[in-house]
């Protein structure tokens, strides 16, 4: 028997599975992209208080 004759009894699971990998992928290549938070506290500081730490 091959694993490929029973696909009838789980190509289902598949598309429900496919939109949740599509998602988690989505998510997971955002983060990625996404600054460090180092790089997130330090912009815009000087226009919120006016001020500038240097």
């Amino acid at each position: 028997m091959t694993p490929l004759a029973h696909a009838g009894h789980w190509y289902h699971v598949l598309l429900y599975l496919a939109p949740v990998l599509f998602v988690a992928g989505g998510l997971w290549y955002a983060g990625r992209r996404m600054p460090d938070e180092d790089a997130l506290e330090d912009d815009g500081d000087e226009l919120l208080d006016g001020t500038s730490r240097s």
